[in-house]
């Protein structure tokens, strides 16, 4: 059954996951692992967070544990339309140094054709 706080499209070859929820949680993990489409090519995938207003200690695990496994299949991971104080946790706790981050889902799927 589909989760309906996350909404997948596919933009070009690179899929497109807009989280719905105001926050990352445990549970919006579990539904990014379960339901994330299957790619036979070494996956490019944005996440759209421009609607999550908070992130706490679980929501920035959720995005470690994410980025791992898209890296691990020899992916690439963008974030797009983080809030600033969503970044500015990423930024306190060195996490910036290990994400993409973009404004937009747009310019996110642009950087990931030209790179």
């Amino acid at each position: 059954m589909a989760d309906a706080s996350i909404v997948f499209e596919e933009i070009q070859d690179v899929i497109v996951a807009r989280i719905m929820d105001r926050e990352l949680t445990r549970d919006t993990g579990g539904s990014l692992h379960v339901q994330m489409p299957q790619c036979t090519q070494p996956p490019k995938v944005v996440l759209d967070l421009s609607k999550i207003e908070f992130i706490g200690s679980i929501g920035l695990t959720v995005l470690v544990v994410f980025q791992k496994r898209i890296s691990t299949a020899g992916g690439r991971l963008a974030i797009a339309g983080f809030s600033d104080s969503c970044r500015e946790v990423m930024t306190v706790t060195r996490l910036d140094h290990i994400f993409e981050f973009y404004p937009n889902v747009e310019q996110s799927v642009t950087a990931m054709q030209t790179a």
